[in-house]
């Protein structure tokens, strides 16, 4: 069993997902596993996951027989790992060489839900602005700070899901094709919400989350902002609104 899965669900990203899975590859620790879920491409990226996995026995490719859509792409990826502890890593995305290095050791821990870091976002690799830096330097929040700055801060988000290390478990019992009493055919088809319902899920369970204040990843900015779109600010809004109605009663 490998230390560590780093999972990278795919969709025609032939120009990107040699450089992720490069990025998966160099990590300081070696004992680990690349899945690479792919939802059907179009283009080259099959072959190129392939040919690379051909020279790296620790990547393994499997493919979609027709686009499922991103969430349950995902949750296919995810239920492929057979390690402790995983991550997501989107196909445009790079981690740093330390990522499983410094988020590893945090959740050793039982108590702890999930390590978390900043991102860089730019157009050119490790070049661009840092986001998701809530804090000057390591530190451990505990479970009800970390809700409160989740749930009831407006237009703050702590995390990304691709920023996050945790438990394969909770990775997949977090991941949810719908929100109940918010039913919308949103969620799978973009992952707005449910991806931001992974946090405040995993945190539930456990006294505290680790963050990292050196920024451990990279997101390639698009031109096209999704977070502008009405339907998708919507399926966060109910997102947030299922956790505070049903789930954050005697939170401590």
């Amino acid at each position: 069993m490998p230390l560590a899965s780093i999972i990278i669900p795919t969709y025609n990203s032939e120009k990107f997902i040699e450089s992720a899975i490069k990025s998966a590859q160099q990590q300081t620790v070696r004992d680990i596993e690349i899945i690479v879920s792919d939802n059907a491409s179009t283009d080259q990226t099959i072959n190129i996951a392939h040919d690379m996995s051909k020279l790296d026995q620790r990547i393994r490719v499997f493919q979609n027989q027709k686009n499922m859509g991103p969430v349950a792409n995902w949750k296919t990826g995810i239920s492929k790992a057979t390690s402790t502890y995983s991550k997501l890593l989107f196909s445009d995305d790079l981690l740093h060489p330390e990522f499983l290095q410094s988020t590893l050791p945090s959740l050793l821990d039982p108590n702890c839900s999930m390590a978390i870091s900043p991102a860089v976002i730019g157009h050119e690799q490790w070049i661009g602005n840092t986001y998701y830096n809530i804090f000057l330097n390591d530190t451990k929040i505990r479970k009800s700070q970390f809700l409160y700055i989740t749930t009831q801060i407006d237009h703050i988000t702590p995390v990304s899901p691709c920023a996050m290390m945790c438990r394969t478990v909770d990775l997949l019992n977090g991941m949810h094709n719908n929100i109940d009493g918010f039913e919308s055919s949103a969620y799978e088809e973009t992952g707005a919400g449910v991806d931001w319902l992974l946090f405040p899920l995993i945190a539930l369970k456990y006294d505290y989350v680790h963050y990292l204040a050196e920024p451990k990843v990279f997101f390639l900015a698009h031109d096209s902002n999704l977070s502008n779109n009405p339907k998708i600010q919507q399926c966060y809004s109910n997102a947030k609104i299922f956790i505070k109605k049903n789930l954050l009663r005697n939170v401590t």
